[in-house]
Formats: structure tokens, sequence, C-alpha cells
């Protein structure tokens, strides 16, 4: 049915996929970023890595507490940096 109204049909027109930040000129692999979808990826692994570290460090402290150690801080920081585990000998 033609009503008489003039219709450019650019909303009856398939539309065009919409573009990614890495589907984009400058996107984030052009940039150095993480390509999309590594993002996931590399939390996944940083908080892997933060449970690795907590076990070495855990296992560590038991080791010295095991060597007659007395475990005084754990990750203990100041202005130039952490120690992750301040030890010293058992006095008797």
């Amino acid at each position: 049915m033609n009503t008489g109204e003039t219709h450019s049909g650019a909303d009856t027109a398939h539309p065009r996929p919409r573009q990614t930040a890495g589907d984009r000129p400058g996107g984030p692999s052009a940039r150095g970023g993480p390509e999309p979808g590594r993002r996931d990826t590399r939390r996944r692994a940083a908080c892997a890595r933060g449970a690795l570290g907590r076990y070495g460090e855990d296992l560590a402290a038991r080791r010295l507490r095991e060597a007659g150690m007395a475990v005084l801080e754990r990750n203990w920081r100041c202005a130039e940096g952490e120690i992750d585990i301040v030890a010293r000998d058992k006095q008797d």
C-alpha cells in the first residue's frame, strides 16, 4: 500500500555489523593492547600467578617454622617496597 510518503529504505536494509575496538583502525591491537577475548585469559593467568605466589609464601613460612624460626611478619611494606616474610631465630 502506497501512502504517498517517501522512504529512503535505510531502516529496512541490512544493518552494518558493529565494529569492535579490535576491528577499527587504531584499535587495541594497533596500540599494543590485548586483542579482543585475550583480556579474560590474562586476568585468569594473573589470578593463577597470585595463587601460586601465596602458596609459595605459605610453604616458605611453614619451612621456616619447622626449622625453628619465628615468623614475625608476612608481606611487610615500607616506602622502599615489600618483604614477603620477616623471621628470626627463636630464643630459648
